[in-house]
């Protein structure tokens, strides 16, 4: 009997020590800052929206790349030098075969005509399903700031601003220039980088240009911070114990369901 009652207290044990040991885990990842760093840099020569694809970022977490423009970059071209050498084995390939007869000319107009009448309709399908996705999207902005949902609009707004808070970076250097190509659009570019602490730090330069009507951004930065999970956790449960957001939620999963 003693035998049996020491086991179940050892078991007891066992379980009460892993139950801590997960709990200040728990604690640990909820309240450890996780340090970030972000390196980007855009060229004057690349400053218009076309050429933001010629920039160069790299995102470190905890000291670990976890992005990095240059590694995509060398994986494209190898998947593109993988692509020539496809074409010129297709090409050797179709030389060595032997030529097949060539139709004549009606089949070939018949042909064309045919792929003329199906790229039509495909072009034409494919602005409807465009001009849908669009009207659904300013369908859901609509509904999103309306009148009942004011008081959810606002707590994402407060929320949103409390995040940029304890998220956003925290020491680094950045010179930017830009110009939206509308002065409003600049004005509030302009204020919310004014919402981040960096802002305000020595090594930071902005350059808003409210004059110019050419849409443009180029320059360099260099930034760091942390985040604790546990204000992304605190910032969920405020959204979440808001009355309209769970009535959306649960339209949303019926909505789901049925389809």
């Amino acid at each position: 009997m003693m035998a049996a009652i020491n086991i179940v207290l050892l078991i007891g044990r066992i379980v009460l020590y892993i139950l801590l040991g997960l709990l200040c885990l728990l604690v640990f990842l909820l309240l450890v800052p996780i340090f970030y760093s972000v390196e980007a840099e855009l060229n004057e020569a690349n400053r218009h929206p076309k050429d933001f694809k010629n920039a160069t970022y790299k995102v470190c977490v905890c000291g670990i790349p976890v992005i990095n423009s240059k590694r995509k970059k060398k994986i494209k071209k190898s998947s593109k030098n993988h692509k020539v050498d496809a074409e010129a084995q297709q090409i050797a390939a179709d030389a060595d075969a032997p030529m097949s007869e060539v139709p004549e000319d009606e089949n070939e107009k018949k042909e064309a005509s045919s792929k003329n009448r199906k790229g039509t309709k495909s072009t034409a399908k494919n602005k409807k399903k465009k001009t849908g996705k669009v009207n659904k999207i300013l369908d859901l902005v609509r509904s999103a700031f309306s009148d009942e949902n004011k008081e959810l609009i606002s707590l994402i707004k407060d929320e949103s601003f409390y995040l940029l808070k304890h998220f956003g970076p925290r020491r680094g250097k950045m010179t930017l220039h830009y110009n939206l190509a509308d002065p409003s659009n600049t004005g509030l570019l302009t204020a919310a980088l004014s919402m981040i602490p960096l802002f305000y730090k020595k090594g930071v330069r902005v350059y808003p240009d409210f004059e110019n009507e050419e849409l443009y951004l180029y320059g360099k930065m260099r930034i760091g911070g942390h985040i604790r999970i546990i204000h992304g956790v605190r910032s969920a449960i405020h959204i979440f114990m808001n009355k309209r957001f769970r009535q959306l939620l649960r339209k949303g999963v019926k909505k789901n369901v049925r389809e």
